[in-house]
């Protein structure tokens, strides 16, 4: 068996996530609630607003900062259709996924979008309807949302373009987020923890089902526009984050990073 590379220390791998991160406030509490049926502008900015805490939250994982910044950004886009979709399931009392998707696809109706590809974009939209409303229904604690975020990101058969080091490294840390989610549910469940934690491993193959252009396609064409994907700005938000003075005007955070990324693209 291969040993870990240096730069993931034994250290490392006690505990990928602190409990600091584990509190779901660090997301709900900057998410407005939805009042009528919301316009294309208030969906954009709150999932863009979702995206880039979610990939913060990213940045925040100690073991995270371990990786160089072209394995990071390899390890954050091969996994943000997960967080953002695992984010959704957590907002849905504040961001209901059927009342956002019916505001998106009268704008494209209303677009002119031609009719066939809004039936296969509703008819995609059911199916992730349902994988939302199927984790909502598990009635997910703070850490098991934590641990399926860690276990998405860091399931390291999706990092084709990672050096093998890092590989070995992302084996590493999902095998302890395993370790660490056993530890909490034998510790709060008891009984019925082997059965918690196979129901939540089951889930991770239902956030891959979804495809990610289906996603920028509802959530984010409306501030990438049709040059930009989410892939193309991630190296940018990942560096921006939500510094100063992002951290004060999250409706426009997306444009900024937009706006980083081409400035960076024409140099």
């Amino acid at each position: 068996m291969e040993e870990v590379p240096l730069f993931v220390e034994k250290s490392d791998l006690e505990r990928i996530i602190p409990e600091e991160l584990t509190n779901s406030s660090l997301v709900l509490s900057t998410i407005n609630p939805i009042v009528g049926l919301p316009n294309l502008q208030y969906v954009c900015e709150t999932a863009s607003r979702l995206l880039i805490l979610s990939l913060d939250w990213v940045r925040s994982l100690p073991v995270f900062s371990k990786f160089g910044f072209e394995s990071q950004t390899a390890i954050a886009k091969a996994g943000w259709t997960d967080l953002i979709t695992i984010g959704l399931v957590q907002v849905q009392n504040l961001f209901p996924f059927v009342i956002v998707v019916s505001a998106n696809l009268m704008h494209l109706q209303e677009a002119g979008v031609d009719s066939s590809k809004i039936i296969a974009i509703a008819d995609y939209v059911s199916r992730l309807d349902q994988v939302i409303k199927a984790v909502q229904m598990m009635n997910l604690s703070d850490m098991e949302y934590s641990a399926l975020k860690a276990m998405a990101l860091f399931s390291s058969d999706r990092f084709f373009s990672l050096d093998r080091s890092s590989v070995l490294a992302a084996q590493e840390i999902h095998k302890s987020v395993l370790n660490q989610l056993k530890t909490h549910l034998k510790e709060v469940r008891k009984v019925d923890w082997s059965e918690r934690f196979a129901s939540l491993l089951l889930v991770l193959p239902q956030l891959r089902s979804i495809d990610s252009s289906v996603i920028e396609q509802l959530f984010f064409v409306n501030v990438l526009g049709s040059k930009y994907s989410v892939d193309n700005v991630i190296p940018s938000i990942l560096q921006v984050g939500l510094e100063e003075p992002l951290r004060e005007m999250y409706g426009d955070a997306m444009e900024a990073v937009v706006c980083e990324y081409s400035n960076n693209e024409d140099v």
